[in-house]
């Protein structure tokens, strides 16, 4: 399976603001600079229209509706969804839920809204209301989130992981668990060139808690059973053994290789924590400020060390704005890399006893999965913003036998190649006619 997004024609996800206002002032945020009497820009339904049109013409899969807090303008937001949806494109919604009613859900839902990701920064509520800059912010948020999954909506919550919240991550984590909550991602904090200088030793964690970030994250996982995940780029050989950490592994940076961030009035950004932005959509389209973008897609944004690593491909040199922030330099490293030596072999969840299973069971390829044709290879939209690259022969195999429905087994498969069918299964391209167990357990882990 291919990992190498640097070439691909278009955006996968597009992040689209809706407005630049929020009740928290995060001290975290991009945009903390702004001054009390900053004046906020919303976006338009016409530019909703125009935005997701371009994106859709130009292979975009799937829409994150975000802000500042999308809830502030809510018949944009409400706009946006239902555009979405009308145009064949899957979504979700970032939002603190602090300002969520019942009526409000209960309309979202309606509209096609299953999913929203919502922030909190400590399950102490002094803590997070300091990092949120708001006094109450931690019990308007709680409330929030019990009126969302009221109105029948799923809610993940994301914690930003800085200095002043490195050893709450368990707590935090066991008391979402305690209110029925199931997934938990934690997140260093990637500091932007827009924060203040004074700022940046306080939001960039270093390697103790960084590993104790991770290691609170599995202690949720095996003791409740949380599905837990770390979404921002981390550096694979500062993982360790990639296996064990399977829950954080294949999270590569996507900006400009995956995702791209257009603002409410149509600037473009590859990552929502750089200044610099990529011309505007008005001027130049989705595909204008996609070709702008293209630094991102170079190898030579890498350290030398990353582009000679074996992993290269599916950690991307992990975050490219820390490297910027420590060094100064956009292909310096990250402040977590510790270099090729020593890596172990990686086997993406495709273990000995997975590879037997395949070698007896039969499959059929899942008919959710969608194909986009780029050069030399396709492009496999999985779930969501879920994406992987897969040469063309198998490409081929799985539209023709997704277009007839058939069961397959490994003699069926091209080459017979068993390890790359396992990861097929494991990232839900295909399942197992049986629904066995491990197949399952597998597919859920990838899910995360």
């Amino acid at each position: 399976m291919l990992d190498f997004f640097r070439n691909i024609s278009g955006p996968i996800t597009m992040h689209l603001e809706l407005t630049e206002a929020c009740p928290e002032r995060c001290r975290h945020c991009y945009n903390f600079v702004r001054e009390p009497n900053y004046s906020f820009k919303n976006i338009t339904k016409e530019d909703i229209d125009l935005f997701l049109d371009d994106f859709k013409s130009n292979g975009g899969f799937h829409v994150i509706l975000t802000g500042g807090e999308p809830l502030l303008a809510f018949d944009k937001l409400l706009y946006a969804v239902e555009g979405v949806k009308r145009r064949g494109m899957s979504l979700s919604v970032n939002s603190s839920l602090m300002l969520a009613t019942a009526e409000k859900m209960k309309t979202l839902k309606e509209a096609g809204v299953d999913h929203i990701l919502s922030t909190l920064f400590s399950h102490d509520p002094h803590t997070h209301d300091f990092i949120a800059s708001r006094t109450g912010s931690f019990n308007e948020i709680i409330k929030g989130i019990n009126i969302t999954r009221g109105a029948g909506i799923r809610v993940s919550i994301n914690m930003i992981v800085t200095t002043v919240n490195e050893t709450h991550v368990y707590e935090t984590g066991k008391l979402l668990h305690s209110i029925g909550l199931n997934k938990f991602i934690a997140n260093r904090m990637i500091p932007s060139t827009l924060n203040s200088n004074s700022l940046k030793n306080e939001f960039l964690i270093t390697e103790e808690p960084a590993r104790r970030m991770l290691d609170d994250l599995l202690r949720l996982n095996k003791e409740f059973g949380m599905t837990i995940s770390s979404c921002r780029a981390l550096p694979h050989c500062f993982l360790g053994d990639l296996d064990e950490h399977f829950a954080f592994t294949a999270r590569g940076c996507n900006a400009g290789k995956r995702h791209l961030l257009v603002n409410c009035d149509g600037t473009a950004r590859a990552c929502v924590h750089e200044a610099e932005t990529y011309g505007n959509v008005h001027e130049i389209g989705i595909k204008g400020v996609w070709e702008n973008m293209g630094k991102w897609r170079r190898k030579d944004l890498l350290p030398k060390g990353c582009q000679e690593c074996a992993l290269m491909e599916i950690c991307e040199g992990a975050c490219r704005q820390i490297a910027e922030v420590v060094s100064s330099d956009w292909s310096g490293v990250d402040n977590l890399d510790k270099g090729p030596d020593g890596l172990r072999k990686y086997h993406r969840g495709v273990t000995n006893e997975l590879v037997n299973f395949i070698k007896k069971e039969k499959f059929f390829v899942n008919p959710e999965i969608e194909f986009r044709k780029e050069d030399g290879c396709y492009l496999i939209r999985i779930l969501g913003a879920k994406c992987v690259l897969i040469e063309n022969h198998f490409a081929d195999f799985l539209i023709k036998n997704q277009e007839t429905q058939q069961t397959f087994a490994l003699d069926d498969f091209p080459e017979r190649n068993a390890e790359e069918l396992g990861l097929y299964l494991v990232y839900d391209m295909v399942h197992s006619e049986q629904h066995t167990n491990i197949a399952n357990s597998l597919i859920e882990q990838y899910r995360r």
